[in-house]
């Protein structure tokens, strides 16, 4: 009569066991360092990890471990953590592969070591795939690579889709590692998102989300060669992007936002880098700042709304600042300052910032042309404390509550061509500011005073229009040259309606000369004394020029077709056809007709085929040949860039920058690599599709396999 009650309690003991061995995968097995062995073998061998073939390494469950988590000694490799985690206790490192080659780790959890993976701290290891994990919760860094860099440029680690997250040293650390891809990864929540050092060079990231890290998002230090495209930098406590020593970085198209500190830093002399098409707002302080950086190339950015500056130079020279919209920032949109000389500023819209459009400090030898400087609120343009021979030219400063234009304490300035317009107070303001010109702009319609000028003596004031300002001009203190002598005369001042029935240099003599026969009187001591009776234009009669030549590639390969672009315009009156001929050094390469309508300009297209034309370097060159009655010819000749006939395959390598486009003689890694970063683009496609034209090797206007292909049928060729 008890069997039955025993017979229940064998049962429930098997149930009991036959459980335990089903959920045995899913205990946490406490151990020490697990071996992967250069023979293969698992050691210990009763680790949760299961092989088939000595390539593909399985978890079956989860792993702690006091020391090191698992160490790899084998190339050729897989390890999938099929979802499980690899643990520590706060020290050590979770995965380690130093010397390691085409070694993939996937879906793998690691938590709570020193290092959550590592590659390279003994040895370096290259062409491996960290794909899919979640290095998270207390790591100090999440990967880090030392000395970890490819052989070439084309077989580099692959960091690639990972969660990164919550580690308290450095999501991601590069230290001398280069020519590594990281792409695609979620760096959250680290004490530093990613860290280049010690010469990380030639490193491609793109496509991470690099957000409230609790010191910076993307760090350089004496790293260069870097490609930095398309990333989502935000919410970093400190920096988005700070660059420091790290020059021929291409930073592009990436979301820098509401960072603590600023957006873009570049420091002690980060030259030579690419900061294009980058979206740079509401970060705490600064978009851009650069201190002691030059030669950089600023364009295409949308830099608005942050807290203090849009973009900043201190100490900065020769920099490029081009087609960027810095709007709605809280202070100033552009600044200058400290001896930033020698920047080119060209075609930026600088619009409703709160106090400057663009302000200049002790900063010399700038060039600010075609800008649209409008609403900003107190003062359009200043340039302060000796800003001294700067090139103001074709500006539109417009709509601006205080000044459109200020000059305090600076000299020797050239104010040419721009539109100075609708300004509450005054279009033009000088004080203690002399030997500037002031030629040939357009003040209009200012609500106090077109010109002021206080304390401001020997500049030169000619070709102006003065249209409808409540006061055209005012001196105090000041005595200038109001006009360009005779005949070239002085400036058209819309409220003087005098008579034009004389001539000459006296307006003695009977005739017409289009100006007025009496001078325009300013004050006692200035006069305008060849006013003119029609707003000033630019001369006319038969003029017609070549303003720009332009090549579509850099490199074309031997044998292949590039375009030049010629840029014709007409400066005179009449219509005119002229013929226009492009060269390569004197070689005629082709010509055409080009029509243009008075006071236009407009470009024609000359194909180019480079067969026949020997390896080397080419000065592109067009020229219009002078139409009937043409009497200035000077600049009917233009000079441009130079171009490289290469052989086929030979796109770059030349330089450390592979954005440079400077072919070395041989077909290897670098040129497929380069046509691959650009692969799938077309002409106006939004990043992260990288365009240019150079890619493009068989001109079809998009960058396929064929392009890809052509390349690399050539691969290993080398020549002269």
């Amino acid at each position: 009569m008890f069997r039955k009650p025993v017979s229940i309690i064998i049962l429930s003991l098997l149930v009991v066991s036959a459980l335990a061995l089903a959920f045995n995968v899913q205990i946490v097995r406490a151990s020490g360092t697990i071996y992967i062995r250069p023979d293969g073998s698992i050691d210990p061998p009763t680790a949760p990890i299961y092989t088939a073939d000595n390539i593909t390494y399985t978890l079956t469950g989860n792993i702690t471990a006091d020391t090191d988590g698992i160490a790899i000694e084998r190339d050729n490799i897989i390890l999938n953590g099929a979802g499980y985690t690899v643990q520590g206790t706060g020290s050590g490192t979770g995965i380690t592969l130093s010397g390691r080659t085409n070694v993939t780790i996937q879906n793998t959890t690691i938590k709570a070591f020193g290092y959550g993976l590592d590659l390279g701290a003994l040895g370096s290891s290259s062409n491996n795939s960290i794909v899919g994990n979640d290095i998270t919760a207390n790591n100090y860094d999440g990967i880090e690579l030392l000395t970890s860099s490819s052989n070439s440029s084309s077989s580099s680690n692959r960091i690639v889709g990972n969660n990164i997250n919550a580690n308290s040293g450095y999501g991601l650390y590069l230290g001398s590692s280069s020519s590594n891809s990281v792409s695609g990864n979620n760096i959250t929540n680290n004490g530093e998102g990613i860290g280049l050092y010690w010469y990380s060079n030639n490193n491609n990231m793109s496509g991470n989300d690099v957000t409230a890290n609790n010191r910076n998002g993307i760090y350089l230090w004496s790293s260069s060669g870097n490609s930095i495209v398309g990333n989502n930098v935000t919410a970093n406590r400190y920096y988005g992007l700070f660059l420091d020593s790290s020059s021929n970085n291409s930073i592009v198209g990436n979301n820098v936002t509401a960072n603590n500190y600023d957006g873009v830093d570049l420091v002690s002399s980060s030259s030579g880098n690419s900061i294009v098409g980058n979206n740079v707002t509401a970060n705490r302080y600064y978009g851009l700042y650069l201190v002691s950086s030059s030669s950089n190339s600023i364009v295409g950015n949308n830099v608005t709304a942050n807290g203090y500056y849009g973009l900043d130079l201190v100490s900065s020279s020769s920099n490029s600042i081009d087609g960027n919209d810095i709007t709605a920032n809280s202070e100033v949109g552009l600044c200058l300052l400290s001896s930033s000389n020698y920047n080119s500023i060209v075609g930026n819209n600088v619009t409703a910032n709160a106090i400057f459009g663009i302000y200049l400090y002790s900063s010399d030898n700038n060039r600010m042309r075609g800008n649209d400087v409008t609403a900003n609120k107190y003062y359009g343009l200043y340039l302060g404390s000796s800003s001294n021979y700067n090139s103001i030219v074709g500006n539109n400063i417009a709509a601006t509550s205080g000044d459109g234009l200020y000059l305090d304490s600076s000299s020797n300035n050239s104010i040419l061509g721009n539109n100075i317009a609708a300004n509450n107070y005054y279009g033009l303001s000088l004080g203690y500011s002399s030997n500037n010109s002031i030629v040939g702009n357009n003040v209009t319609a200012n609500g106090v005073l077109g010109l002021n000028l206080i304390s401001s003596s020997g500049n030169t004031v000619y070709h102006n229009n003065f249209m409808n300002n409540t006061r055209q001009a005012y001196s105090s203190g000041s005595t200038s040259v109001w006009d360009d002598g005779y005949p070239s005369g002085g400036n058209y001042w819309s409220d003087y309606t005098g008579l034009d029935q004389k001539c000459g240099p006296n307006q003695d003599h009977p005739g017409s000369d289009e100006m007025e026969d009496t001078p325009y009187v300013v004050d006692i001591n200035n006069q305008d004394n060849y006013p003119l009776m029609n707003p000033w234009t630019p001369p006319a009669g038969h003029n017609i020029a070549i303003v720009s030549v332009v090549s579509s590639k850099i490199v074309i390969f031997q044998g292949f077709s590039g375009n030049i672009t010629v840029y014709g315009a007409n400066k005179g009156e009449y219509p005119e056809t002229f013929n226009v001929t492009a060269y390569a050094n004197t070689t005629s390469i082709a010509s055409a007709a080009l029509p243009l309508e008075s006071g236009s300009i407009t470009n024609i297209t000359l194909p180019w085929n480079t067969t026949g034309f020997a390896k080397g370097n080419y000065t592109i060159s067009a020229y219009a040949e002078p139409v009937p009655g043409e009497t200035n010819t000077t600049n009917n000749n233009f000079t441009g860039e130079w171009v490289t006939v290469s052989m086929v395959g030979d796109l770059t390598g030349g330089t450390s920058n592979p954005w440079d486009f400077v072919p070395d003689g041989k077909v290897d890694g670098k040129d497929i690599a380069i046509v691959a970063l650009c692969y799938g683009s077309a002409p106006g496609y939004p990043p992260p599709y990288v365009w240019n034209a150079n890619c493009d090797v068989n001109g079809d206007s998009k960058v396929d396999g064929k392009d890809i292909a052509i390349v690399a049928l050539h691969y290993g060729q080398a020549g002269p």
